[in-house]
């Protein structure tokens, strides 16, 4: 009987603890939505970015006004959007320094969420 006593005597403090972390857990959670919106990279920045360090060997846009990567083994960004196999983590792959046989670029964090911005627009595009 005094073990059950003790246990009702501390629901009160297991209640206010179960709130408590309730509450930070719905926090965290807004906060991690926040941050989500505040990290989405930009298209149209994107597209810049594309155009300035991919430009050279792929075709960035049908109306790209310097398009030596005609004729060029590298894929249109086009073609990399509509391939269901070339998603994020797939581009991340070849964003970093060891991507060969593309050239070394080492692109921001920022210019990269910006970069998979476009190639996200342009597979929407594509649907």
């Amino acid at each position: 009987m005094k073990q059950r006593a003790q246990t009702v005597a501390h629901r009160p403090t297991l209640l206010i603890w179960s709130l408590a972390l309730a509450g930070f857990l719905v926090a965290l959670g807004l906060r991690t939505s926040v941050l989500a919106s505040e990290t989405a990279g930009d298209p149209a920045v994107g597209k810049q970015v594309a155009l300035k360090w991919c430009g050279a060997c792929h075709v960035v846009t049908d109306n790209q006004p310097f398009r030596s990567g005609q004729g060029r083994r590298a894929p249109t960004f086009a073609a990399i959007a509509a391939s269901p196999t070339k998603d994020d983590d797939y581009i991340r792959q070849y964003l970093n320094p060891l991507h060969l046989p593309m050239p070394t670029c080492c692109l921001s964090d920022t210019e990269e969420r910006d970069l998979l911005a476009f190639l996200d627009q342009l597979r929407k595009q594509e649907r």
